[in-house]
């Protein structure tokens, strides 16, 4: 890849996690908290700390080691947001109402929107720099540290898979990409809903779709396990582009994945409904 796809495929990744932050989780977290103002359980405080925190973390991480790559100081207001979090998080006791509870989230809404406007604007200046500059800075860009996110306690197994695929990016082994995508996809699936195996893939996302079964995606991740084996068979190997967009794709399904509720009836009623899992 040229030093600007790398570039653009930095921003990408850092424009679409700041979105997940400020469309998918921001609204789950409102939806968990509604339902629960007072903090009586600790579901709400447990999910804020160990999803919305922890991706909030993971993604200041990869934006200030980018400004630090490029020698960028900016005031994030990274502890604003943890503050309405935690205030989120632990309203037990805090004697707050509806409307506190709402103001908080506003508040949370406008830090989170003012920390996406002084990263967009970075961009543009380390763009600049890297016109003035030939793109010369680039070179010292470790694309491997702005790759995936970082380990977590849930799907080991999945991530381990995603690390290798990483690793091949990374030593521009392409046609083994793939091959550890659709692990990971697997294994990630069989932690989220307890199955032992899933026989068939096509007849597997297709009944979840017609059964009711909730996934971030049915339809796109598995053409990544259909089109890799025809690919393979035919001898013919992902472009880098497309292996880094699938690694991305895969490791944001995961991430999704793990945000979604379902009773464990639902899974057991989908299980009777379709042969393609026990």
């Amino acid at each position: 890849m040229s030093s600007r796809q790398v570039f653009q495929g930095i921003v990408a990744g850092i424009r679409s996690d700041l979105k997940y932050l400020k469309e998918d989780l921001l609204s789950i977290m409102w939806k968990k908290r509604r339902y629960d103002p007072f903090g009586r359980g600790d579901e709400v405080r447990n999910w804020i700390q160990d999803v919305f925190l922890d991706k909030l973390f993971e993604v200041h991480a990869k934006v200030e080691r980018l400004f630090r790559d490029f020698n960028i100081g900016r005031d994030l207001p990274i502890w604003e947001i943890k503050k309405c979090a935690d205030d989120l998080a632990f309203a037990r006791g805090k004697g707050y109402n509806v409307g506190v509870i709402m103001g908080i989230f506003e508040e949370l809404g406008d830090h989170i929107a003012k920390y996406d406007v002084i990263v967009e604007k970075s961009m543009g200046t380390i763009r600049k720099t890297l016109h003035d500059q030939n793109w010369e800075p680039m070179k010292r860009i470790n694309l491997d540290n702005y790759t995936l996110p970082v380990k977590r306690t849930r799907y080991v197994d999945a991530r381990d898979e995603l690390s290798t695929a990483k690793n091949a990016v990374k030593e521009g082994n392409w046609e083994e990409v793939l091959n550890h995508l659709r692990p990971a996809i697997d294994l990630a699936l069989k932690e989220k809903f307890g199955f032992k195996w899933i026989k068939g893939y096509k007849k597997f996302f297709d009944d979840a779709g017609k059964y009711g079964l909730r996934l971030p995606s049915y339809d796109m991740v598995y053409r990544y396990f259909d089109e890799a084996s025809q690919r393979l068979h035919e001898g013919r190997v992902h472009t880098p582009w497309e292996c880094q967009e699938a690694l991305e794709f895969v490791a944001k399904f995961i991430d999704r994945l793990d945000l979604i509720d379902i009773s464990d009836k639902e899974i057991e009623e989908f299980k009777k409904k379709s042969k393609s899992v026990e």
